[in-house]
This record gives C-alpha cells, structure tokens and sequence, in this order.
C-alpha cells in the first residue's frame, strides 16, 4: 500500500480538476449532444460556440476519467458514466454537477484553513453573508432550493411547510410571481398540527374544519409559461 500511496494522493489531488471538468461538460450540456450519436470536438464546439482545441482538452479529460469514449476516428461517444449528466435522464445528476463547478462553492473550499483556524464557517468569512441569505440575495436562474432548513418539530409540520415551498415555486415555474411571494401557511401559535394534513388521516381527531395549516390541502392548478420560439 505504502509504494501506492504517492499515485494515490495525487489522483485524489486531481480530484478538483476533475469535478470542475465534469461541471463545465454538465453545463454545456454535452452528454445531451452526444446522446443522438457521436461527434467529433470540432463538431461538438460548432453546435456549443466554444474553443476547438480546448473543447478536445476537455473531452479528453474527461475520456480518461472514463465519462466519454474516444474513438479511433476522433469522435466522441457517451458511456454509462456519462449518462446521469444529461438533463432527462431519471437519475439525473446534471445540476448537482452544474452546482458543484459554481464560484461560490469554489470558494468556500478554498477558505477551508480558516474554518479549521477560527471554527467560523469560511462562506460567510468569503462572502460577509452566511449561506442561506446569500441564496436570498442572489438567486439563481432555474434554482430552486426547498427544504433546506431543519425544523425540530412535528412530523405534519414538517410536511406542511415543505408543501407551501413547493407551492411556491411552482407559482415561480408557472410564471405567476404574485401567487409565488404569497405567503399561504397559516401555523397554529405551537407551530405543531395534528390531524388532518398531508401526514394523518383525514377526519382524525384534531382536525381543523377549515383554514390554518392543519386544514386540508387543496390542488391549485397552475398554467405553463408561454416559451417564445426563436
């Protein structure tokens, strides 16, 4: 093991080149291009509006990580690796990969000595924010975050509050703005239901009759933005 070790760290070391790599390729969605057949860099970066020779670069990388095959030909080609970075595929790994290649994800590794030097968290050190706030303040196009935070309270509670965020930003796809920023939870002073909600059976005991988070949840039907064709 000793006489690996050295190989070994170094292929760890890579790792972020590496990540970066799968990133940029994840973006640009390549693996959705190779998906009809192979093509050749110069092809691929034609249809991208990239670089030729470092869109070779990055293939190749990625080729020797195992994610594309390269052919004899210079084409290149999807291997099962490369299939969770295409965006429709059901195991879909694409905007996890997007993500990971962000500068503010970057970052805040890279401010790792001095978390370990003080224990405070390097993001907001970076960034004079901390991490949640910093989502508030700059969000992304087609992000959306739903229960990131962690409650210790009911399980119905939970359940419920998760439902008005995904509510939300159903609105926010839809296109309706307004029906997004309404704020449509009603919470008992407790902050805990029971009865009645996503969780419980409907008409157990402690169910509301109407209104409030305990109450029973209604569909709301939201219409799709019109897309303009170019």
């Amino acid at each position: 093991m000793t006489a690996n070790a050295a190989p070994l760290l170094a292929q760890m070391l890579a790792g972020a080149w590496l990540a970066q790599a799968l990133s940029v390729a994840a973006r640009l969605g390549i693996a959705d291009r190779l998906a009809a057949g192979p093509l050749s860099a110069a092809e691929l970066a034609e249809r991208l509006e990239t670089d030729a020779i470092a869109t070779y670069r990055l293939l190749r990388a990625l080729a020797g990580a195992g994610v594309f095959r390269e052919s004899e030909d210079g084409r290149f080609a999807l291997t099962p690796l490369a299939s969770p970075l295409r965006a429709d595929a059901p195991d879909s790994v694409r905007d996890y990969a997007i993500m990971a290649g962000e500068r503010w994800v970057w970052a805040s590794i890279g401010g790792l000595m001095h978390s370990v030097k003080t224990g405070a968290p390097a993001f907001h050190h970076l960034f004079g924010v901390p991490l949640f706030d910093y989502y508030v303040a700059h969000p992304e196009a087609g992000v959306y975050l739903v229960g990131m935070k962690s409650y210790g309270r009911a399980p119905t509670f939970l359940a419920l509050t998760g439902y008005e965020q995904v509510r939300s930003v159903a609105a926010a796809i839809a296109g309706d703005r307004e029906a997004a920023e309404r704020v449509e939870l009603v919470l008992p002073e407790t902050g805990v239901c029971s009865g009645g909600g996503l969780v419980d059976e409907p008409g157990t005991e402690g169910q509301a009759s109407s209104g409030g988070c305990c109450g029973p949840i209604e569909p709301i039907a939201l219409a799709a933005p019109a897309i303009a064709r170019r």
